[in-house]
């Protein structure tokens, strides 16, 4: 739950990068690193 006003402070939420990181691994047969390395970030 927030704990204040809009615009007080910041609060960052990674929980969409670890939802991603689990569909990649399921859909691909790859773990998420793998697929960022082959498809993201080729040599």
């Amino acid at each position: 739950m927030p704990s204040g006003q809009p615009g007080d402070k910041f609060n960052y939420n990674n929980s969409g990068y670890v939802l991603l990181a689990m569909i990649i691994e399921k859909y691909s047969d790859k773990s998420f690193w793998g697929f960022l390395q082959k498809y993201i970030f080729p040599p």
